[in-house]
């Protein structure tokens, strides 16, 4: 089984963010730390110490955890579930709370995969996202986190901004190149509702790179990594090889995973719910367990989307016969003629068994997926 661990707590919050977050305070973390203690507990002893074979603390800030209290619960953890003995164990962590001394704990906590959201490497990108780091902050930080020694470090870098051109993307892809990374996840700008940028896109404010430069920013992007090395085995992830993140690739897969924090989300077998995106409510949740979540039930036709969804996310693809198995259903007849124009328009691909974008469909993938669900 797979864990996830919601750390909803910024110095700031980011003008593109849409994840539940809220700002840091010692007394809101203490109140946060003795929940989630009390609800690893709770599912420990629901679940029957299960074996983790990934844990991943997100957020969020998680590297702005206090140590006592990011001690508390490794320990927890460890105590009330079963650690395979190659856990992975990520953590991500923001330029601004990367120090000597907090490395070393992560070290001896047993993270073993550190991922950086440097996010630009540009000061004026950084301030339009409202990030609270510099740009040499961010080189610093991937500096120092890889010569801590730990197993993986990777980064978030985002495309697409606004005013970026193909030219600034690919120097930005050359200087995050130099770092010799294990993982990189690139990641098209999304306007997400509410945020503060999608405010400011709706009046206008905002000019960003027209559709072919962003696609020619994902392909010339990720043939550059490749070229390098990482191999491009998501649509926004490359990694050297062996360093793929097991945790994210678990999700495509459609692995059971137990969110933990709030907003939090778990899908275990065939049921998912989350957490409430509040702390009062979430507290609510931990004293009264499951039954105070609104827990979706997921019927073949979900798993059928879902399956489709995520398996053609990966360079692997979606094994036709997995499909079927699953599903009782032949996804060719299904969809005799969208694979047919899709694959005449080279936006996707079969090899043998397998169904799979192309490095063109992969930049096009949200409408492509949208026409198969």
């Amino acid at each position: 089984m797979q864990l996830y661990v919601h750390v909803p707590f910024c110095r700031s919050k980011c003008a593109y963010c849409g994840f539940y977050s809220m700002m840091h305070h010692p007394g809101l973390e203490s109140r946060f730390t003795e929940l989630l203690l009390r609800e690893i507990a709770s599912w420990a002893e629901t679940l029957g110490r299960p074996r983790l074979e990934t844990i991943f603390f997100g957020g969020g800030t998680p590297s702005l955890l206090a140590s006592d209290h990011l001690e508390r619960i490794v320990a927890a953890l460890q105590e009330g579930f079963d650690l395979d003995p190659d856990v992975e164990f990520s953590l991500e962590a923001n330029p601004d709370s990367v120090d000597g001394e907090r490395l070393a704990l992560w070290r001896d906590l047993g993270v073993t995969r550190i991922s950086l959201g440097l996010q630009s490497l540009r000061n004026e990108r950084l301030a339009l996202l409202q990030r609270p780091h510099s740009a040499e902050q961010g080189l610093n930080a991937a500096t120092k986190t890889q010569r801590a020694g730990f197993a993986q470090v990777g980064a978030d870098i985002l495309w697409g901004l606004p005013g970026q051109s193909l030219p600034e993307w690919l120097d930005e892809l050359r200087t995050l190149a130099d770092l010799g990374l294990d993982h990189v996840s690139c990641y098209g700008l999304s306007l997400e509702p509410g945020t503060a940028l999608a405010r400011r896109a709706a009046k206008g404010a905002l000019s960003f790179p027209d559709e072919e430069e962003q696609a020619e920013m994902y392909l010339q992007g990720a043939a550059y990594l490749e070229a390098l090395g990482l191999e491009h085995y998501e649509i926004s992830n490359f990694a050297r090889a062996s360093r793929r993140c097991r945790h994210n690739e678990g999700y495509w897969a459609g692995r059971s995973y137990l969110g933990l924090g709030p907003g939090a989300v778990s899908s275990l077998s065939v049921e998912r719910w989350e957490n409430p995106r509040d702390m009062e409510a979430y507290a609510a949740c931990v004293d009264h367990g499951l039954e105070a979540r609104a827990v979706e039930r997921l019927g073949l036709e979900e798993e059928r989307r879902e399956m489709i969804l995520l398996r053609l996310r990966t360079a692997e693809g979606l094994s036709l016969a997995e499909y079927a198995q699953r599903t009782g259903q032949d996804l060719l007849q299904e969809y005799r003629g969208l694979v047919e124009r899709l694959c005449a328009e080279g936006l996707m691909r079969q090899n043998g068994d397998r169904l799979f974008l192309s490095p063109q469909g992969m930049a096009v993938s949200n409408s492509i997926l949208e026409c198969f669900v």
